[in-house]
């Protein structure tokens, strides 16, 4: 699967870095939806997951000219 922040470079610039950002956003509450109901080893899974795609997107956003938005 290819999310919108790993080919940031095709979003028109006008949207920039917004779209990006709004998209992560969404994309990240759909997957802590239901953690208070999930069992601790795939909790971590799913934050190492999320870490993992910010620092991607936070890496495309960086080669494009745009700051870091999260940490």
């Amino acid at each position: 699967m290819t999310y919108i922040w790993n080919r940031a470079e095709k979003v028109d610039n006008k949207f920039m870095p917004e779209r990006v950002t709004n998209s992560f956003d969404d994309w990240k509450d759909d997957v802590q939806r239901g953690f208070k109901y999930s069992s601790e080893s795939k909790r971590k899974i799913a934050q190492y997951r999320i870490i993992r795609e910010r620092n991607k997107m936070n890496e495309n956003l960086n080669k494009l000219g745009y700051e870091s938005h999260y940490g």
